[in-house]
């Protein structure tokens, strides 16, 4: 067996931007749903391939090498909630949004983190998933401005463009000049699926377009209830029998859905707040089976955990990973395709807890 998430049905993911020049808060919690204007998330199923962890691996390491996370900003004025679809037994959830003139809607993979959207063109020949065609959109503005991005396990290029870009029914949420690359060469990316592109749900700081995150740009433009964005995320994983594409759960923007959780949501404090890149949260310690494994440093700093919800992988410092896999019984080191990940029986039951800093300024 494959040891490679911590096990659990539901979760509750609720990220806040708050007005506070100082401060931004990320919060993870889980449970159940209330009606708003509605977007889902979908999750696509089978079994992961085992020679897929060495690439996610890989890909992991580069998207975090040298990253850090969180800063804050404006308000808000309504609520936004949009089914989403689980893919690949949860490996990545995506949801639907309305591009161009007239609106035409897309599957993108929601991703907390990185910043950029981008959609695959027509013209792009190695591109597998849905195409856009630009020319059936009288508001798009094209560029001669080129965009790449990098994701460890390969790459998407093209050039950046500009238009209408709107999620939830009725358009509940719109972005009138959203900047987003239009992809015309991936290497190593394929999109499955139905599925067109990516929505970078990360901080501008982060954006190799350097364009404003859609979700910043309805911040700055008053559109948000309340400052948070959530995600319901069902588990599939363990499933026999399950598709493809799933129900995935719900993605809501200005708010959350009342009925997914009990009692109150718990805040922390995200580091790095004058240069926000990540969602990011401090973690000092895990447990395991009753064992507890320090992530302090030196410094008697938290080791920062980012919440990335385009990643199906947990990961951390070697050290920490290697103290954490000894307090279970049987676990021993990957080789081959699984080398930088560890293993162990199938037969082994493992309790674990993580301890959030909940004090940080």
């Amino acid at each position: 067996m494959f040891f490679r998430t911590f096990s659990a049905t539901l979760w509750l993911l609720v990220f806040a931007y708050l007005t506070n020049e100082t401060e931004a808060h990320v919060v993870s919690h889980s449970r159940e749903a209330v009606s708003r204007s509605s977007a889902s998330l979908v999750r696509r199923g089978k079994s992961h391939p085992t020679l897929d962890f060495a690439a996610e691996r890989k890909g992991l390491r580069e998207k975090y090498k040298g990253k850090h996370g969180g800063k804050s900003h404006e308000t808000r004025q309504n609520i936004m909630q949009e089914d989403t679809v689980n893919q690949n037994m949860d490996v990545m959830y995506y949801a639907s949004v309305e591009v161009g003139t007239p609106p035409r809607s897309y599957a993108v993979i929601l991703d907390t983190g990185s910043s950029d959207m981008w959609l695959q063109s027509i013209e792009c020949a190695p591109c597998t998933g849905k195409k856009i065609d630009p020319a059936t959109s009288s508001t798009l503005q094209p560029s001669s401005s080129p965009f790449s991005i990098a994701y460890g396990i390969g790459s998407v290029r093209g050039t950046l463009v500009n238009d209408v870009v709107s999620i939830g029914s009725s358009s509940a949420f719109t972005v009138q000049n959203q900047i987003w690359g239009l992809v015309n060469y991936t290497l190593g990316t394929p999109v499955p699926g139905d599925i067109t592109g990516l929505m970078g749900l990360g901080f501008k700081n982060l954006a190799a377009s350097q364009a404003t995150p859609f979700w910043e740009a309805l911040v700055s433009n008053n559109q948000w209830h309340e400052p948070v964005m959530s995600f319901w995320m069902t588990r599939y994983s363990n499933v026999s029998g399950a598709s493809d594409a799933e129900f995935g759960g719900e993605f809501i923007l200005g708010g959350t859905n009342e009925a997914l959780y009990s009692g109150d949501i718990e805040f922390v404090s995200l580091p790095y707040a004058s240069n926000p890149t990540f969602w990011a949260i401090p973690i000092h310690s895990i447990t395991v089976n009753g064992n507890e494994i320090s992530t302090v440093g030196p410094d008697m700093s938290a080791a920062l955990a980012a919440i990335d919800t385009a990643t199906s992988l947990i990961g951390g410092p070697p050290s920490a990973v290697e103290n954490l896999y000894a307090a279970i019984p049987g676990a021993k080191r990957g080789e081959g395709v699984l080398e930088g990940f560890w293993t162990l029986p199938c037969s082994q039951r493992v309790e674990a807890d993580e301890r959030i800093d909940l004090s940080q300024p």
